[in-house]
């Protein structure tokens, strides 16, 4: 196991770069495919209201994947890639039950005997 609070330290100072990557990543992808669909309706809440739809999922999947990059030795990032397991495995359910047992039995069992 590494050290987690020196590689949290080094995760947090590239944070700042990260989301700016991430923009660059996801703002022209969204903003073209929303502009496309506002010219349709030419409704100016329609594209605001599309580029937050497009860019909410975008930029977590893009900074859940930097972090999961620059732990990729911690238990951290073992926890961070389970816990988006369990909620997609529970999504169908939308029980808080289900994610606890998820958490608790696959999470737990799997990250600290890494």
């Amino acid at each position: 196991m590494c050290l987690l609070n020196i590689t949290l330290c080094k995760c947090t100072r590239r944070f700042v770069t990260n989301i700016h990557a991430c923009l660059h990543a996801c703002l022209p992808t969204c903003l073209l495919a929303c502009m496309l669909g506002w010219l349709h309706d030419f409704l100016f809440a329609c594209l605001l209201a599309c580029l937050f739809v497009c860019m909410t999922p975008c930029l977590l999947t893009c900074l859940l994947a930097h972090i999961i990059a620059c732990s990729h030795s911690c238990l951290l990032a073992c926890f961070f890639a389970c816990m988006l397991d369990c909620m997609l495995a529970c999504l169908h359910t939308f029980k808080l039950a289900c994610l606890l047992a998820c958490y608790l039995q696959t999470c737990m069992l799997s990250c600290l005997h890494a």
